[in-house]
């Protein structure tokens, strides 16, 4: 599994892009954009910024990707009365529009032709079915409510998608029949492409690779659901399988294919119930994927001892290092790194746990560790990340060696209960007798008596906060929170600043 980031960057490279200066996200979301030229029936849907490639990418995937420069039935599925093929064809496996959302009527004719074609029936209007089944691609500008960078490649924070998102498409798209046919890429997370982040030249050996590989969708064994969205799981998931993992069996039960789907079902969820949510947050599967995709971002032999995957960042604790690698896993998360960068080493707040660097691209932010007050976005089990043998013997050891010490402890402890209970027993005894007895000392409850430091600790250090930021107490989430045993710190702190 460790593999998939390299196989990711390498076809980032290939489509033009330097995979250094891009989140994990975006890389996949530009993946995403081969889907169409790969797959057969790939419909899809790209909404975003302006200057982010994704016209690029769609227009260069395939060496048989058309351009509609004008949309009728004729253009798109031929000329009855001429007895002329449209783009709907043999020729093409492609055809995009450019500026869907500047459309606002689309002849009904045509609308209808597309609905059908995109549902995967045959539109014969020459008496021809074309086998290779052209993938149909609307690419449009988003409103700029929901860019995440202004004119300047500047970053900012962008509205949440919601229904209005898709107003800007023309109205038959943006009905639930529409969007259902298609697969909502979501471009909206892409940010301007600029000096810094060169969108160079397609790889055409790669575009030929891919055109000659199309191929239809596998089916795989998904849970219940409806035959759309079973459709576009199963395309998602076929693509990247193909890109990923060398187009090989893969084994429905493992990590791998179970990350592959977190996504896919953050991309059908999009055009289902019109909200996005990254494919790791609150998804153990997307966070495995996740975390095997950032392992370039970690020093190299380092040892992952501890990994929480919030909505923009990873926070990654090392065995070799006392520090929390704070990774930008969108565009936002590099925002977030920044604005925290900066507000600390403006002010140098002292409940906040020492920031100690930042990298020039704001990917990665480096904060002194303090354990989180919630594991709820923690990754539970890091054995998939070092499957070797050696490894697992030596974490066996460990463990064995720790629960060792563990019932060492524990026999300590239930012979001191013992003796502790037997002498209570003897003081029974003799006042029972009426004989005086020495008063034995109560028992330490020392849990409670640290729950008690916690819960003042955390008190102490959100009172100073509150009265800093003039803020309330609700705005504190335990997974932005850090204890070290005696003092509490802010960990995660931007949204209070913000």
């Amino acid at each position: 599994m460790r593999n998939i980031g390299i196989k990711l960057d390498e076809i980032i490279e290939k489509v033009g892009l330097d995979p250094k200066k891009l989140t994990i996200t975006n890389k996949l979301i530009y993946l995403s954009h081969l889907i169409p030229a790969l797959i057969k029936d790939g419909h899809a849907i790209s909404l975003g910024g302006p200057g982010t490639g994704k016209t690029t990418i769609i227009k260069n995937s395939s060496s048989k990707s058309t351009l509609a420069s004008t949309l009728t039935s004729a253009s798109f599925f031929g000329d009855i009365k001429k007895r002329e093929d449209g783009l709907i064809s043999s020729k093409s496996d492609i055809v995009f529009t450019e500026q869907i959302t500047a459309i606002k009527k689309i002849d009904d004719i045509l609308i209808n032709l597309i609905l059908s074609h995109c549902n995967g029936d045959d539109v014969g209007r020459l008496g021809e079915d074309f086998p290779n089944r052209t993938s149909i691609v609307l690419l449009g500008n988003c409103l700029p409510d929901y860019y995440i960078s202004n004119s300047k490649g500047e970053l900012r924070f962008s509205k949440k998608i919601d229904s209005y998102f898709f107003d800007v498409l023309p109205e038959e798209f943006k009905s639930e029949q529409g969007l259902e046919r298609f697969l909502l890429l979501p471009s909206f997370l892409l940010k301007k492409i600029t000096n810094k982040l060169t969108l160079g030249e397609f790889d055409k050996g790669f575009s030929n690779y891919i055109t000659k590989n199309r191929m239809d969708f596998f089916k795989y064994n998904l849970e219940e659901m409806s035959e759309r969205e079973y459709k576009a799981h199963c395309k998602i998931i076929t693509a990247f399988n193909f890109f990923l993992n060398d187009n090989q069996h893969i084994n429905e039960d493992s990590d791998i294919f179970k990350g592959f789907k977190a996504f896919a079902s953050s991309i059908v969820n999009l055009s289902i119930n019109k909200k996005y949510q990254n494919f790791y947050y609150k998804n153990e599967e997307g966070r495995k994927l996740a975390l095997v995709l950032i392992l370039d971002k970690l020093p190299k032999n380092s040892t992952i001892e501890e990994a929480h995957f919030l909505e923009n960042r990873a926070l990654v604790k090392l065995k070799e290092e006392d520090i929390w690698y704070k990774i930008a896993l969108t565009p936002i998360g590099e925002l977030e790194n920044e604005i925290e960068y900066n507000a600390y080493k403006k002010e140098n707040y002292s409940f906040i746990s020492e920031i100690i660097s930042i990298s020039n691209d704001n990917l990665i932010l480096k904060q002194k560790y303090k354990p989180l007050c919630s594991n709820f976005f923690k990754i539970k089990d890091l054995s998939y990340v070092y499957p070797t043998f050696d490894n697992e013997i030596d974490c066996l050891k460990e463990e064995l060696n720790f629960q060792g010490q563990v019932i060492k402890y524990q026999k300590l402890e239930i012979n001191e209960l013992k003796n502790y209970i037997n002498k209570l027993i003897d003081s029974i005894e003799d006042i029972k007798k009426g004989y005086m007895t020495i008063p034995i000392d109560k028992l330490e409850v020392e849990s409670f008596n640290e729950q008690i430091n916690k819960d003042l600790a955390l008190e102490k250090m959100m009172n100073t906060a509150i009265n800093f930021f003039k803020i309330k107490k609700n705005d504190f989430k335990k997974r932005n929170i850090g204890f070290d045993g005696e003092n509490a710190f802010l960990i995660n702190f931007y949204e209070v600043l913000n």
